[in-house]
């Protein structure tokens, strides 16, 4: 029996993404398990362009992640898992989370158990996305909750992200990470503030995190995406490429700009802008309807295709847990 509550977490002015956060129930043996299910829907139909405290009032300017080039993440290769594609995968999403100060994810064999269980079954049947139907081959469970308990996963707190595309090379798998930090629907899933676990399946690349235990998170934490001296930055966005599509009706967009906070987190952002650092313009931003409303997570679309090899820096004045900030990131644009 599965008692499910809808938090909106995600809004502009053109669409609203709703994670569903349910609680489900599982009968461990003779002792039940809490299972905390994120279902953000986070499908991509490959087609990305660019890869490539606690407040108490007073004021703050936060820049998101260092400015230093972060050095690549030392994961020791997992007991009997060769590096390769799917731990590739995996590396380049801990090596942005630590660029970022983020928690840096632990290679979970339960979670890539379930991982792979369910790129099994979306190969052997033609199929892309979190859903399961009883039936089919390869079938374990409808939802990836239920998934990832199944192979012995017993945190309480599940995401899951899947992206087309046939990944041959370790580079391969790099470029899809890259691409779906792109989509910020993926971004939020991928680099939430809570999780602690991860594992990789392939054919499709399908990532499972998870969080154990009740990790804590600073009620007034709040991160950029692009992070604070990233480089090579995507020029631009295909909403069309990221399911649910963020901006229907339009083809392509710079590319997004985020902040977020922890999930169970909110905060009200009242303005935002984008600066060529370079030529010292400001930058057209599509229209967003949630600058004043209640968000854990805001997103700016650049209006056009960003420029190459160029300076950018985004700001976002929001207010947290009773704690005014300005949020600010400066990044730098790949060559496509």
């Amino acid at each position: 029996m599965a008692t499910e509550r809808k938090i909106d977490i995600y809004s502009n002015g053109f669409i609203k993404f709703i994670n569903s956060l349910t609680l489900i129930e599982h009968a461990a043996k003779e002792k039940k398990m809490n299972h905390l299910k994120l279902a953000l829907l986070a499908v991509v139909q490959l087609a990305l362009v660019g890869c490539g405290g606690g407040g108490g009032g007073g004021t703050s300017t936060v820049v998101s992640g260092p400015v230093a080039t972060p050095a690549s993440v030392n994961v020791a290769s997992h007991a009997g898992v060769a590096y390769g594609i799917a731990q590739a995968h995996f590396d380049r999403l801990n090596e942005v989370r630590q660029a970022m100060g983020l928690r840096v994810l632990a290679w979970s064999g339960s979670l890539a158990t379930a991982a792979q269980k369910h790129a099994d079954y979306q190969r052997l049947n033609a199929q892309q996305g979190h859903g399961e139907m009883a039936g089919l081959q390869g079938f374990v469970a409808a939802g990836y909750g239920d998934r990832a308990a199944a192979a012995g996963f017993t945190g309480n707190l599940v995401g899951e992200v899947v992206i087309g595309g046939n990944a041959q090379t370790a580079q391969d798998a790099r470029v899809l990470m890259d691409g779906l930090l792109t989509a910020p629907g993926h971004r939020f899933v991928l680099l939430g503030l809570e999780f602690t676990d991860a594992g990789v399946g392939n054919l499709p690349l399908t990532t499972e995190v998870g969080s154990r235990g009740t990790p804590w998170t600073a009620p007034d934490r709040v991160l950029a995406y692009p992070y604070n001296g990233q480089n090579n930055v995507a020029l631009a966005f295909a909403p069309a490429s990221e399911t649910p599509n963020p901006l229907p009706g339009i083809e392509v967009t710079g590319m997004p700009l985020s902040v977020h906070a922890g999930m169970f987190s909110s905060f009200v952002a009242s303005r935002a802008q984008l600066t060529n650092v370079d030529s010292g313009l400001a930058v057209e931003l599509l229209p967003n309807a949630s600058l004043g409303q209640t968000r854990s997570a805001f997103v700016l679309f650049p209006k056009e295709r960003m420029l190459p090899n160029t300076r950018y820096s985004f700001s976002v004045e929001l207010v947290i847990a009773g704690t005014a900030k300005t949020v600010t990131s400066t990044f730098t644009t790949g060559s496509n």
